[in-house]
């Protein structure tokens, strides 16, 4: 027969080993899965990313860059 689970005891086993492994997923009755995970690990999941029109536009500015098109006609070609 199964002994009871002192969940103190449990919840300390279970922090040491998510602190030395990472994160530990678990089979809940009624809940499906779910993780756990150290709170240095979900800030880092949780923190707001740089979105791609962010990144585009924090790079340099080319304001002084003067482009120009090729004035050249493009070369004739056939299918």
């Amino acid at each position: 027969m199964n002994k009871p689970i002192d969940p103190e005891r449990w919840l300390k086993a279970m922090a040491e080993k998510v602190e030395a492994d990472g994160p530990q997923t678990l089979a809940v009755e009624g809940h499906g899965r779910l993780t756990v995970l150290s709170e240095a690990d979900f800030r880092r999941l949780s923190e707001r990313k740089q979105t791609f029109k962010e990144w585009l536009l924090s790079g340099p500015r080319l304001d002084d860059v003067d482009i120009e098109r090729d004035p050249r006609p493009s070369r004739d070609f056939s299918f």
